[in-house]
């Protein structure tokens, strides 16, 4: 599925109104589960994000490391 390159203009024409660019995350000192998930939490962190939501058992909270 391709879509229209003026689809893709106007969306990015919205961008600067509808996302925050951050500076390069921290880094991440506490452990998380899965390494690969840090750089996304940098940048959680380093934008003040109020949510963060995942698609990995959410039900469960397998997300969370003790």
């Amino acid at each position: 599925m391709r879509v229209p390159e003026e689809i893709i203009d106007e969306f990015e024409a919205h961008l600067p109104t509808e996302v925050l660019i951050v500076p390069k995350g921290i880094a991440v000192t506490f452990v998380v589960c899965d390494k690969s998930d840090k750089p996304v939490l940098a940048e959680v962190i380093a934008g003040k994000a109020e949510v963060l939501v995942t698609g990995k058992n959410l039900s469960r909270n397998r997300h969370i490391c003790y």
